[in-house]
């Protein structure tokens, strides 16, 4: 979590949403406070009947997180930050001290069959940075207008897809039920002029590229445009998370290559997961620019405005279209709302 030990930092809520299946569903947040960050406990009641066959495996890993297409920040109509809540899921995994899945019930190889089966997952907008970062309480989220609605809205996939969102194969009717969200804001109980953060954090996706045959040496152009703590690369198919897309990743850039070399994605895979506490699911291949904890690590795209993913790539063996997406975690100041960055901190 983080901490900033001057305030007192409080929860709004937690209030509890049902949430429909294709539909956007919105949470109103305090505006007025710094928002460290919005934990929300995502639950579901999944039911499989009728048909004659079984599916042959699980999707996107049993996670009740697959049932929401994106997870949108909100500042007076406005979006702040978008991205896949799979995703965020793992951006979570990869900043935390300790293993968040372990506290997840997600559907297993036992739960194939017809049943009924609840699943529950938390999920961090702006999740905490400690362990990312040595000094992380400079780091919080102020809207733009204490006055202006601030919300978090979660878009939820179709009915149609609930299937190919939770299973592979088989030819049962997946139901859901009980689709609900429970949503804690933590935050300060002081006004955003009386303590300014140093940075905000938000995610943005930088890069949707489609793999249509086999390519090798494939250029994939990110637009970013603040400085970068981390970038996710995730591979889709159809509906799931795949992990047979990418065969070889590097990451160039005019003046700094952070991955100068293509290495197998498996073996970049391992590297990166023994470097976390947490649980770095196949398919994702994060590139964590402050893992060593200091600010001055961060990708800033201003000293180096082209930065390109390189990959040997290939159509999944899965069904659907095969995509490279590229999510961006980034630090960004906002005239009136920031602080100024402390020399200590650059000099980290």
């Amino acid at each position: 979590m983080l901490q900033d030990k001057g305030t007192d930092q409080r929860q709004g809520g937690p209030n509890l949403l049902t949430v429909g299946l294709g539909q956007v569903t919105e949470q109103d947040l305090i505006a007025s406070t710094r928002t460290y960050y919005v934990q929300t406990r995502v639950s579901a009641t999944i039911g499989v009947a009728g048909g004659t066959t079984d599916a042959t495996s699980i999707a996107n890993r049993g996670s009740v997180l697959a049932l929401l297409d994106e997870v949108i920040l909100n500042e007076a109509g406005s979006v702040a930050g978008r991205l896949d809540a799979r995703a965020l899921g793992v951006f979570n995994e990869i900043a935390a001290p300790k293993d968040l899945s372990s506290r997840a019930t997600r559907l297993t190889s036992a739960d194939l069959g017809v049943g009924t089966y609840t699943i529950e997952e938390s999920v961090y907008y702006n999740v905490a940075l400690g362990a990312l970062l040595r000094k992380s309480g400079e780091v919080s989220y102020v809207p733009k207008s204490a006055m202006a609605r601030f919300f978090l809205q979660y878009r939820t996939v179709g009915a149609a897809s609930v299937h190919d969102r939770l299973y592979v194969g088989g030819d049962r009717v997946v139901t859901v039920s009980a689709l609900d969200a429970e949503v804690v804001q933590h935050h300060d109980n002081v006004s955003s002029k009386s303590a300014m953060p140093v940075f905000m954090s938000g995610y943005r996706q930088v890069a949707n590229e489609v793999i249509s045959g086999t390519v090798t040496d494939f250029e994939i152009e990110l637009n970013t445009q603040y400085p970068v703590c981390a970038l996710l690369v995730q591979q889709i198919s159809g509906e799931i998370e795949v992990d047979d897309i990418i065969t070889k990743i590097s990451l160039i850039g005019p003046n700094r290559n952070p991955i100068p070399d293509r290495i197998a994605a498996a073996t970049y895979a391992d590297l990166v997961s023994r470097r976390f506490a947490g649980n770095l699911p196949a398919g994702y291949l994060p590139i964590v620019f402050v893992g060593g904890g200091n600010l001055s690590d961060m990708y800033n795209p201003a000293m180096n405005p082209r930065i390109r993913l390189r990959v040997d790539a290939a159509v999944s063996a899965s069904a659907g279209t095969s995509s490279i997406r590229v999510w961006a975690w980034e630090l960004y100041t906002r005239a009136g709302l920031t602080a100024p960055i402390p020399a200590a901190i650059l000099a980290q």
